[in-house]
């Protein structure tokens, strides 16, 4: 499937591209799902081995030497020994077929299973790295708010001091300074 490119937080956060790739190496879920593909794929192999024809040799030298008894002499024999032979299962071909098949169609889930599992990771990385650049900018915003505040409060006290307002302004402002001290 073709990536659109700017669809992704990280290709407006360049840095997150990096925390997903070192947090999902060592991520107990990814090493589960690494170890599962693995042990399918094993599987795989194992199932397909089946199908192939095995070929087997074995090859000896030996020197035999036999006494008569009588007295007349002894012989010796020697000479190479060998077999070759291939061997194909042709009548339990169907069943080792299905069983190839099997095993080709779990390397193909547990690499669905892997992908799930990156997806959801790097979804649950994504979602906190922009929940904390979210709460970095409140942060901000707050503070920004206090200053305000603390700023019409020095305003509304030289207005009190001039004459322009009463003191209920005053004491607004006051009220207003203090919830922001408290949020």
């Amino acid at each position: 499937m073709p990536e659109v490119a700017g669809t992704m937080p990280e290709d407006y956060l360049p840095q997150l591209t990096g925390i997903i790739d070192s947090a999902l190496k060592p991520s107990p879920t990814m090493l589960l799902q690494n170890i599962n593909l693995a042990q399918s794929d094993a599987g795989r192999i194992a199932g397909e081995v089946a199908l192939w024809p095995s070929l087997g040799a074995s090859g000896s030298y030996s020197v035999n030497k036999a006494d008569a008894g009588n007295g007349s002499g002894s012989s010796t024999a020697s000479g190479a020994y060998y077999n070759i032979g291939l061997i194909q299962q042709l009548f339990a071909w169907g069943a080792n077929k299905a069983t190839a098949d099997v095993a080709r169609l779990a390397v193909q889930i547990s690499k669905r299973q892997w992908t799930e599992a990156f997806r959801a990771l790097a979804g649950a990385l994504r979602s906190q790295y922009l929940g904390l650049i979210y709460q970095k900018m409140a942060l901000r915003n707050a503070n920004r708010q206090l200053e305000m505040s603390q700023a019409n409060l020095v305003l509304q006290e030289q207005f009190l001091k001039d004459g322009v307002v009463a003191p209920g302004n005053v004491s607004s402002a006051r009220l207003g300074l203090q919830q922001q001290q408290l949020a």
